[in-house]
């Protein structure tokens, strides 16, 4: 192998030693690159995550004034009846809102299905607003702490 190096020409040598020195250079920037890209993509997700915090807020937000509204109305108010309506009305809009977010962000962070389990959950809820005022509050609670913790699902 000494032979074949000793029979090249300088130029030709010189050329295989840059080479061999590219080859750890070009491993360098590919890994600097693909690192690069790894922080990239994840600020691109933070950003996505960003766009639902105010509709889920509303969510939470009008899950409470709803939970609020029926445990007065069961406690004897009907007056808290057509606010109770108000309320769940505001509760839909805002989940149509996450709706139109996760349509539009594409679902890019795979979040539908645990999505779509608080939608149901609301169903639920919203169409028992008969019963004990305690129980009523549970379901309320269990569905905002649903939400909350979807927040902080889409927020990792």
């Amino acid at each position: 192998m000494f032979r074949k190096l000793q029979s090249l020409k300088l130029t030709q040598k010189l050329a295989l030693v840059s080479g061999l020195l590219l080859i750890p250079l070009v491993a360098l920037v590919y890994f600097y690159v693909a690192a690069r890209q790894v922080k990239i993509n994840t600020a691109k997700n933070e950003l996505i995550g960003a766009e639902f915090f105010g509709p889920i807020r509303r969510v939470v937000e009008g899950v409470a004034a709803h939970r609020a509204a029926v445990s007065v109305a069961l406690s004897g108010d009907a007056n808290m009846r057509s606010r109770e309506a108000d309320f769940r009305q505001k509760v839909d809009s805002a989940m149509t809102e996450v709706d139109e977010t996760i349509r539009r962000t594409g679902d890019k962070l795979n979040t539908s299905r645990e999505w779509n389990d608080i939608k149901t959950k609301w169903s639920i809820v919203k169409s028992q607003s008969s019963g004990t005022a305690s129980d009523n509050f549970a379901q309320h609670t269990s569905l905002a702490v649903d939400v909350v913790d979807y927040l902080r699902l889409i927020s990792d």
